[in-house]
């Protein structure tokens, strides 16, 4: 066979090879294998996973963004490409859609900062900062048949870019969260939760530190003359709603979420009017 013909064959497998390498490199993480222990660490989709145990179901921290992302060797523009610039905090994932099915129990302190978790390598994050730059959304799922994931001091704080943060836990199943675990001026933007009690919100953990918070259909707690903002027009609103007693009353309403409406929603809407 003629050499140069080998030769530009040889070239040819070895661009082929690199190409394929490069796409794998561009892609995130679309399944986990088997056998995973406590204590591993692996990526899948856009987050870094950390195993607490593994009883036939896989029990998992989140520790971060993954590392195809936010790592030394990462591609934060991957965040755009496939995730449209959101992040999502699975509760519960079945075996048919990862390959292997588990259940998020906490969020650790500082998981969304530059800071390393669980002892993972810090070259995984070296990118944090320029990622976490492209992350605009963040959504905390919900699943009934599982204690909502715990969140640790800090952890979403490195994502200084959100303009929303959705949780879809209705109001009756939050868990609190500390006083930092968003970064402060994120505060000043949409939570985004279920009707069901969505007052709930205004009176637990750090949750309370939002002044906006939302319900999926757009209605906002305590805003009673359906603007776009809180005032004390709303605060008269909802007293006189209060002192004729109704019988029925819209959720945002009730702004402090005990599923009454009384003067305690007045002094409750009061706090996110400051």
């Amino acid at each position: 066979m003629n050499k140069n013909f080998m030769n530009r064959l040889t070239m040819l497998a070895v661009t082929l090879m690199a190409s394929m390498a490069c796409f794998a490199q561009g892609k995130s993480a679309t399944t986990i294998g088997a056998g995973h222990v406590a204590g591993d660490i692996f990526d899948y989709q856009e987050l870094r996973y950390y195993v607490i145990s593994n009883s036939g179901i896989l029990e998992l921290e989140v520790i971060g963004l993954a590392s195809q992302i936010s790592g030394s060797t990462g591609d934060k523009t991957l965040l755009t490409s496939e995730f449209e610039n959101k992040v999502t905090i699975p509760l519960y994932v079945s075996g048919t859609v990862a390959g292997q099915s588990f259940f998020v129990s906490s969020i650790a302190a500082n998981a969304f900062t530059s800071t390393s978790c669980r002892g993972d390598a810090a070259d995984n994050k070296a990118n944090f900062a320029d990622a976490a730059a492209l992350v605009t959304s963040i959504t905390i799922d919900y699943n009934e048949e599982y204690d909502a994931a715990t969140i640790g001091a800090n952890a979403f704080a490195g994502l200084t870019a959100l303009t929303e943060v959705n949780n879809l836990t209705p109001g009756t199943a939050i868990a609190a969260i500390p006083d930092n675990a968003f970064a402060t001026a994120v505060y000043k933007k949409p939570l985004i939760v279920p009707e069901e009690r969505m007052g709930k919100y205004s009176q637990v953990g750090g949750w309370k530190n939002f002044r906006l918070i939302k319900d999926q259909e757009g209605h906002i707690l305590g805003n009673m003359n359906t603007d776009t903002r809180l005032t004390t027009g709303d605060y008269s609103s909802l007293l006189l709603l209060v002192k004729s007693k109704p019988t029925s009353f819209p959720s945002y309403a009730d702004v402090n979420g005990d599923g009454r409406l009384s003067t305690a929603d007045c002094s409750a809407l009061l706090l996110l009017i400051k």
